[in-house]
């Protein structure tokens, strides 16, 4: 029988070989005995990600930004930690955005409203976008909401802060 190997070092240096003929895949460890060192690859540069995690899933994060825009909008400020204040802004200022679109006529005023309905938990605050938050910042460009740094939280010592619309 002839045998065929098939040798693939990993980082921890596995040697794979199998039979052929055979569809039996036999693994064995082996050790380096030269005086040649694997290093275990740094991992890659995060360049052009800009999604702040916040040691979350996908599902669990969407949740978190969606209730933090509502209680914003309802409470007008809200006290969160300064990462996740930072993370909600850029969706906080998209809401008053979309909402002056609409008002303006760039996009129908029903679509605004179905835009702001998909991105509030609460169906009774798309008014309160729409019909008080964009006007008042009808002639702002940007930048519709602030964060001020509270300091530190008593149990963890996380940064806190406070997020909340300019006047």
């Amino acid at each position: 029988m002839n045998r065929a190997t098939l040798a693939v070092t990993t980082d921890y240096g596995l040697r794979i070989t199998s039979v052929a003929g055979s569809p039996n895949v036999g693994f064995e460890l082996f050790l380096q005995t030269n005086a040649t060192l694997f290093f275990k690859p740094e991992s890659p540069m995060r360049h052009k990600k800009k999604t702040i995690h916040l040691g979350r899933d996908v599902d669990h994060r969407k949740a978190l930004f969606k209730n933090l825009v509502t209680e914003l909008v309802r409470h007008g400020q809200i006290e969160t930690t300064e990462a996740k204040a930072k993370a909600v802004r850029p969706r906080a200022e998209r809401l008053i955005t979309i909402a002056k679109r609409g008002r303006s006529g760039r996009i129908s005023e029903v679509h605004a409203k179905r835009l702001l309905r998909a991105r509030l938990n609460d169906p009774d605050l798309v008014s309160v976008v729409y019909d008080e938050l964009a006007p008042r910042y009808e002639e702002r460009h940007g930048g519709y909401t602030r964060i001020l740094k509270t300091g530190f939280r008593q149990g963890d010592a996380a940064r806190m802060a406070i997020i909340e619309f300019v006047e």
